[in-house]
């Protein structure tokens, strides 16, 4: 499998064939805490709160911010 094709099994979320196994990389995004707020405001369900004491700028990221 040359560097493409594992690109592109990793990317499509792949099994790598038995000689390489393509590693499905675990990355975090982040959204700003006024636009989550903006969601839930436009009807997105409430998961967990965001506290009032976040700025509109700061980044909410999955179990970063406690």
């Amino acid at each position: 499998m040359n560097s493409r094709e594992k690109f592109l099994t990793t990317m499509r979320m792949e099994e790598g064939n038995n000689d390489i196994k393509a590693e499905i990389p675990k990355v975090e995004f982040g959204y700003w805490s006024d636009t989550i707020r903006r969601w839930i405001r436009e009807g997105m369900p409430v998961q967990e709160p965001i506290p009032n004491n976040y700025a509109g700028g700061t980044p909410i990221m999955a179990n970063r911010n406690k």
